[in-house]
């Protein structure tokens, strides 16, 4: 065999192999929706650059907070400083911290509601049903302060008639102790 062979032989069966990996991809029936566009859409139908990672992903690899959201995501970091209320998040790169006299230029949602300080939504992730990152401006939909981008968080809702909760402890180095709760009451 000359070396035409062989590389015609081995991009052939690069080819072949990407071409089955798409097509068993393409057969996987998950379907994830995600309310980026303010509706209940299938992300493959949704025209913005988005992560989303449903509670199933958050409870299965172990996120505890916005900050392990942020190891997940691409071109999406938060950096703390020694204050919480100093919080920055920034999308692609840009981001302002959240205690300046300048407004964020990442909008951060919980359940459609604006938080104008990243500080005070950096905790537990708990009863939580989705988190969405929205990468790009999104100031139509969103309003003022997303010229970078938005962190959606929608939590979930009560699954049954009557209650129910969670809750978690922690324990770590330098006596640091961590506790969290929720309860989900519906009454019909």
């Amino acid at each position: 065999m000359n070396i035409l062979s062989k590389t015609t032989l081995a991009l052939t069966t690069s080819v072949l192999a990407f071409s089955l990996a798409v097509s068993a991809n393409a057969q996987n029936n998950d379907e994830v929706i995600v309310t980026a566009t303010k509706r209940a859409e299938n992300i493959q139908d949704v025209p913005i650059s988005i992560s989303a990672y449903g509670a199933d992903f958050i409870e299965k690899s172990g996120v505890e907070d916005l900050h392990d959201i942020a190891l997940y995501s691409p071109n999406f970091t938060i950096a703390s400083s020694s204050q919480l209320s100093n919080s920055l998040i920034a999308i692609r790169g840009v981001g302002s911290v959240g205690n300046a006299a300048i407004e964020p230029s990442v909008g951060v949602f919980i359940d459609g509601v604006y938080y104008p300080r990243p500080g005070s939504v950096i905790g537990n992730l708990m009863d939580i049903q989705a988190v969405e990152v929205l990468r790009g401006p999104q100031g139509t939909l969103f309003g003022r302060n997303t010229p970078m981008g938005a962190l959606s968080v929608r939590t979930k809702d009560p699954s049954f008639n009557g209650m129910e909760g969670e809750a978690t402890v922690g324990y770590g180095s330098y006596n640091a102790f961590n506790v969290g709760a929720a309860l989900n009451i519906l009454t019909r």
